[in-house]
């Protein structure tokens, strides 16, 4: 691997002996990597590194003094670092090894097999950079849809989801409260075809009407309150498709 392949990485290596990690240190450089490895020998070095996590990768040996890799890796876990951790041990036991990966380690090597060390790093940095960019993405959707309902439940116009047999799917609350509603489930016990808000002459227009344009603008209609009494509106509403390919029509009512 030439200079410009060289990958930079930076690490935390917990390791009691400093053979094996002056070893390792040596492989990674040997192996093309561009390393910057913090070395800590003890439980409380380690935690005192978890303070401050500049690193990418945490390197673990499975047996330090008064410690061991499942401490480390929760240690690291209940703080909520998205860093990778590895364990290389010089003995561990397959069930051991699937119980640590299933406590949340990314991988384990063992030390007379290092040489899967270089390609476990790369895999390791991937991996968490995909976890990462997902947990972002998550994140970003969560407040993106918590802006959505605001703004949806906080318009001036009444706005709801209806199937073509008139069932209500989702309302925000300015439509409750202009039909005097109390919740969307209840407002959702109301079929429009079979009881109405509308007269059944105008809700045959107004489905004729969005079937052949599939976008209708402006069009009055009226509608009948909880309480019985009318109020007159002016509707907008486009037909859509879900993502099984079924129909709705999303409406906007703004009373006139």
């Amino acid at each position: 691997m030439n200079n410009k392949e060289m990958k930079s990485v930076k690490i935390l290596h917990l390791e009691d002996n400093q053979y094996d990690f002056e070893l390792i240190s040596r492989m990674l450089s040997d192996a093309g990597f561009e390393t910057s490895i913090r070395w800590a020998s003890s439980r409380d070095e380690y935690l005192a590194e978890l303070e401050n996590p500049d690193f990418d990768l945490v390197l673990c040996d499975f047996m330090i003094p008064g410690y061991n890799a499942f401490g480390a890796l929760e240690d690291l876990l209940e703080r909520s670092l998205l860093i990778p951790f590895i364990c290389v041990s010089g003995s561990i036991g397959e069930e051991t090894a699937v119980e640590l990966l299933i406590a949340g380690a990314t991988d384990y090597i063992l030390k007379d097999r290092l040489a899967r060390l270089p390609s476990a790093i790369n895999r390791a940095l991937e991996l968490g950079e995909q976890k990462r960019l997902r947990i972002w993405t998550q994140n970003q959707l969560s407040q993106s849809e918590e802006q959505y309902r605001e703004l949806y439940n906080n318009a001036v116009m009444g706005l709801y989801r209806t199937n073509q047999k008139g069932e209500v799917l989702l309302a925000n609350q300015t439509l409750l409260n202009m039909l005097g509603y109390d919740s969307i489930e209840e407002l959702k016990e109301i079929n429009i075809e079979e009881k109405g808000f509308e007269s059944f002459n105008e809700r045959q227009l107004f489905l004729n009407l969005i079937d052949k344009t599939e976008e209708l603008k402006g069009h009055n209609s009226k509608w009948m309150r909880k309480d019985g009494s009318y109020i007159y509106v002016r509707e907008s509403a486009r037909l859509r498709r879900d993502k099984d390919g079924s129909p709705y029509i999303m409406m906007e009512l703004l009373r006139i």
